[in-house]
């Protein structure tokens, strides 16, 4: 392999794995909010919660779907700029704009999910829920201190 041949190959690996990284912290499940919905589970949920719910759940699967259609777009054709001879480093950073905005976007929409959820719960599940949360993340050595989630970092 030429060395300009092994240099783009190792290119491409680093940006997929740069990607890859904003991916997972993407939009979908995951943090605070990924673990609200988890916390549900042990509720104690009138039917009409439960469909309200089910509802808010159905309709952020259709947005990270939508949304991971657009990542693998943007994903693509940064790809494919990298594989020129003379990748154009604006044209890498608007797409990175773009990933980085899409991004945003997603928190913002779970953000807006969990409150539209917590407004459909008591206050008696809102504490039990709170509860649960942190019951959940101190299983999983992230209270007080510890060190958690992805990586451990």
């Amino acid at each position: 392999m030429t060395k300009s041949k092994t240099f783009l190959a190792a290119t491409a690996l680093l940006a997929s794995l740069a990607f890859g990284s904003i991916a997972m912290a993407g939009p979908g499940g995951g943090g605070e909010c990924g673990q609200f919905m988890h916390g549900m589970r042990g509720l104690d949920l009138t039917e009409d919660q439960k469909t309200e719910l089910q509802a808010l759940r159905e309709g952020a699967e259709e947005d990270r779907a939508d949304t991971k259609v657009q990542m693998q777009s943007i994903r693509e054709a940064f790809l494919a700029e990298l594989a020129k001879d003379s990748p154009n480093a604006a044209t890498l950073h608007e797409l990175t704009d773009r990933r980085a905005e899409l991004h945003a976007a997603g928190a913002h929409e779970k953000v807006d999910r969990l409150v539209e959820a917590h407004a459909v719960l008591t206050a008696e599940q809102r504490a039990e829920l709170l509860e649960n949360m942190e019951e959940r993340r101190e299983q999983r050595g992230e209270g007080r201190g510890g060190r958690g989630g992805r990586g451990g970092r």
